[in-house]
C-alpha cells in the first residue's frame, strides 16, 4: 500500500500557491505605480497641481515610508520593490504640488 504524506503534498501546494500570489503582487505594485507616475507626468508637463491635494498625497508618500519599512523588517521583497516605487512616484507628485 502506497502511502501519501498529507504534510509534503500541502507544503508543495501552498508553496506554489505563495509563489504564484508573491508573483502577482510584484505586477499589480508595479503596475499600479503607472497610474501615479501619469500623475505626476501631468503636473510636471502643465506645471499647474491646482486639481491635486497635496495633504493627500503627503500622507500616501508617509505611508509608502511605513509600508517600505514594515516589507522590509517582514523581508517580503514584492512589497519592498513595490512600495519603494510608491515612494519614489508618490514624492514626486508631492514634489509637483509643492512647485506648481
Amino acid at each position: 500500500m502506497h502511502h501519501i504524506n498529507i504534510d509534503k503534498v500541502t507544503y508543495r501546494i501552498l508553496k506554489k500557491e505563495r509563489t504564484n500570489i508573491d508573483r502577482a503582487m510584484l505586477i499589480g505594485g508595479v503596475s499600479i505605480q503607472f497610474a501615479t507616475l501619469f500623475q505626476a507626468v501631468e503636473i510636471f508637463s502643465s506645471k499647474n497641481a491646482g486639481s491635486v491635494s497635496i495633504v493627500s498625497w503627503a500622507f500616501f508618500a508617509s505611508f509608502s515610508v511605513i509600508a517600505l519599512m514594515y516589507a522590509t523588517v517582514h523581508k517580503l521583497r514584492p512589497m519592498v520593490i513595490t512600495n519603494f516605487l510608491g515612494l519614489i512616484v508618490n514624492s514626486m507628485v508631492l514634489l509637483g504640488c509643492i512647485l506648481y
